[in-house]
């Protein structure tokens, strides 16, 4: 299964996903491995994203996360960070620079990103 270019494909990819990040355990064990865009990565910006992720526990769509110090890291290149949830650089700007208002959704906002449907909000993670 290639990145998801809609959100339909995004959430159809599912919590059990073995390719993409999907839920707290497998990003423990990508960032455990520290491989490709994760290598180019301060433990810093990755402690700062693993504080403040959370995973929808229906489709284990990528909530909400802190990432400015990644976002500060990367650069124009962030999107290759995105991509290990799934998430194709056409979509990305749907869901990030975006911060999670709890029941309000998503705003835009510097160095967050937040991604909410009517079905999985944002502020329904784990």
């Amino acid at each position: 299964m290639g990145l998801a270019r809609t959100i339909a494909e995004y959430e159809a990819i599912g919590p059990r996903s073995k390719e993409f990040v999907r839920r707290k355990a497998s990003w423990l064990n990508a960032r455990d491995r520290t491989v490709g865009v994760l290598a180019r990565l301060s433990q810093e910006a990755l402690d700062e994203f693993d504080m403040s992720m959370s995973f929808s526990r229906k489709s284990g769509c990528l909530l909400s996360a802190k990432c400015e110090k990644i976002a500060e890291e990367l650069g124009e290149e962030v999107s290759t960070f995105f991509a290990l949830f799934g998430i194709d650089e056409v979509i990305l700007g749907e869901f990030y620079p975006y911060r999670c208002m709890g029941p309000r959704g998503c705003i835009r906002y510097p160095g967050f990103y937040c991604f909410s449907t009517p079905n999985d909000p944002c502020n329904n993670g784990d």
